[in-house]
């Protein structure tokens, strides 16, 4: 019998076959022992398990990098508590948005980082206050809870952000759990820097794979010293040693992560002299954000081109308002084109935000009328467009919001859309196309798409893999009714309010009556009498 030797790249695939089946059997098994572990009411990881596990490691791949090994090790551990910390509760969830125009008139969402930012101001501020119209989502509770913790004190009720007044900070000694929130691990860390001091923060699997190598080199300019508690690693959990020595000026590089520099600007007003940042990236639309909200609550900031200076101060949050989030308002903004009705979102759109700006720019393109007035935000349905292309090559993170719309209401056979085959949201777009069954093709600049489809199978429910591409195919569900969720439950990270929202949008009609219930609910059963 004559045998064939396989190529290199062939022999490689079935290795790799091997070692991903190999993952996902380990996963499982760690998942396994996370689980009995949460049910004990203990944390997810074992370390004694880590401990053994990591001297086989260590011991079969002696002869390797253990530097690698090590981050190789960890982020196979996180596969598997990465498992255990989904929600047992999130059942697949079918879409069945009204087939009548919706017509509705509601507060609109809130700026995330806005929010987030007002969170901590709040947080510093000596007074008792209340910040009103506030977005309050999983990574601004976990920062209230660690606030808490460090001895302010502060409390939510629905969208009512309330500061008591808080007592001189206090981070020496503290144990701090940053959860998802790579943010807040920053403005905690940036806050202990002003004075000497030691801070252990821990996280969840989900950023036990991010490497803080930049940051603990860049530490030492700034008097502190981070470090990872684990040998052969740069990740959490860590420690922070802070002298309280704080140079008066810094320059920052551009190869640091823009939202440590952001937290680093925040946390400026609580140090004891005026602090001044250079940095080339400040006139980046985020930074003017940032800064609006720290002269808002009162504290003196003065910019000249790449250079910023913070003088100190306690902020006083309590004029603080917070305008409209321009992509959540977008997403419900688009269900007006896509229902051929009309929706009215009151709130002070951000008209000087770039962001802003693109978003309308995407509503108008694919047929909404879209108008602000009277300290609100209304979008109206117009005729169907003809175009048969959506460039996204600028903008590619309005993709979730650009693309299902696109999608939607174009009346042409085929469309183009314009992104470099190597952003993340073009892997999405054609798993997405190819879940609901669209022919497509792809090319250097993006993907053609034919309005011809393929059969696929039935409500089989699609895999999310963040909060906006959820958003993104609920407004694909006005095309394809019924298309199913298996995560629904990660949108309530970004935005708890959404399924309420979307839920009701039957209510908000003339034709239908209201409905009510959890995003689980299955339909009710009808009793019929003979």
């Amino acid at each position: 019998m004559k045998k064939f030797k396989l190529s290199l790249t062939d022999e490689i695939k079935g290795i790799d076959k091997k070692i991903a089946s190999l993952i996902n059997q380990r996963s499982r098994l760690m998942c396994k022992v996370s689980q009995v572990r949460q049910s004990k009411s203990e944390s997810l990881a074992d370390v004694g398990l880590e401990k053994e596990l990591w001297i086989v490691w260590k011991e079969e791949l002696k002869k390797s990098n253990q530097g690698l090994v090590r981050q190789l090790y960890t982020l196979l551990n996180s596969l598997g508590y990465s498992m255990a910390e989904k929600t047992s509760s999130d059942k697949p969830f079918c879409l069945y948005p009204p087939t009548t125009p919706i017509k509705m008139s509601i507060p609109g969402p809130r700026s995330i980082r806005h929010s987030h930012y007002a969170a901590f101001m709040s947080a510093l501020s000596p007074e008792k206050h209340e910040i009103k119209n506030f977005l309050l989502n999983d990574n601004i509770i976990e920062l209230i809870k660690m606030a808490n913790q460090c001895g302010f004190k502060m409390s939510w009720h629905e969208n009512i952000l309330t500061g008591l007044g808080s007592p001189d900070l206090n981070l020496d000694g503290q144990s701090l759990f940053v959860n998802h929130s790579l943010f807040n691990f920053y403005l905690f860390a940036c806050l202990s820097l002003g004075s000497a001091g030691r801070t252990k923060f821990n996280s969840s699997a989900l950023l036990k794979s991010v490497s803080l190598r930049d940051l603990q080199d860049f530490m030492p300019q700034l008097g502190a010293r981070l470090y990872s508690i684990e040998p052969q690693s740069h990740s959490f959990p860590v420690r922070m040693e802070a002298s309280g020595q704080l140079p008066s000026e810094i320059s920052i590089p551009g190869h640091l992560d823009p939202n440590f520099v952001k937290a680093l600007i925040l946390c400026a007003p609580a140090f004891e002299k005026k602090f001044t940042v250079k940095y080339h990236g400040l006139k980046d639309q985020g930074f003017s954000e940032l800064i609006s909200v720290l002269k808002s609550a009162g504290i003196k900031v003065v910019v000249d081109d790449a250079q910023l200076v913070v003088y100190p101060g306690k902020p006083f949050p309590r004029s603080m308002d917070i305008p409209l989030d321009p992509v959540l308002c977008g997403f419900l903004l688009a269900m007006a084109q896509l229902s051929l009705g009309d929706i009215s979102l009151s709130g002070a759109w951000p008209s000087k935000s770039e962001l802003g700006q693109h978003v309308l720019q995407v509503l108008k393109q694919w047929g909404s009328t879209v108008s602000i007035e009277n300290n609100a935000v209304i979008s109206s349905a117009g005729p169907r467009t003809t175009g048969e292309m959506l460039d996204l090559s600028l903008r590619s993170e309005l993709a979730p919001l650009a693309f299902p719309l696109a999608l939607g209401t174009c009346q042409a056979r085929e469309l183009e859309i314009i992104l470099a085959p190597e952003s993340d949201n073009f892997e999405i777009i054609t798993e997405v196309l190819s879940h609901i069954g669209y022919n497509y093709s792809v090319h250097s600049n993006g993907i053609n798409i034919s309005y011809s489809q393929r059969s696929t199978e039935k409500n089989s429910p699609w895999n999310s893999p963040n909060p906006y591409w959820t958003l993104g195919y609920c407004l694909l569900s006005f095309k394809h009714k019924g298309i199913c969720l298996a995560n629904p439950g990660n949108v309530t990270s970004l935005w708890p309010g959404f399924w309420k929202i979307f839920m009701n949008l039957s209510a908000k009609t003339a034709t239908q009556r209201e409905t009510k219930g959890d995003i689980n609910d299955k339909p009710r059963r009808k009793r019929i009498r003979v």
